[in-house]
């Protein structure tokens, strides 16, 4: 016999573990009886997949410089010798929405 039952929470949802005398159906909705090795305290619930929802997006570990393959550093080198500066006036950095130098006051 098992020492335990995992259980859903009637208004919160949540799913936990408790031991079977402490079962109340108005609070509780039975899952399953705890599997062997599995105890009371150790339980851990796995995240339920709804239908229509999408799973975590797994987010890369950092990465030293010195762990970025050589590809991508010459991928990044290339990409930054293509790029052309536009300048249209040396004098005064333009900016958006700015109008052009000598222009002032018309």
């Amino acid at each position: 016999m098992s020492k335990g039952i995992v259980v859903d929470h009637r208004e919160s949802r949540v799913r936990y573990a408790i031991s079977a005398h402490n079962f109340n159906e108005k609070i509780h909705k039975l899952v399953r009886d705890l599997l062997p090795g599995e105890t009371v305290l150790g339980y851990q619930p796995h995240p339920i997949k709804r239908l229509g929802e999408k799973e975590p997006e797994q987010t890369l570990p950092d990465t030293t410089p010195a762990e970025v393959p050589e590809s991508a550093k010459a991928l990044a080198e290339s990409s930054d010798q293509t790029e052309q500066p536009s300048t249209t006036d040396d004098s005064a950095p333009a900016t958006e929405g700015s109008a052009p130098a000598g222009t002032e006051g018309q």
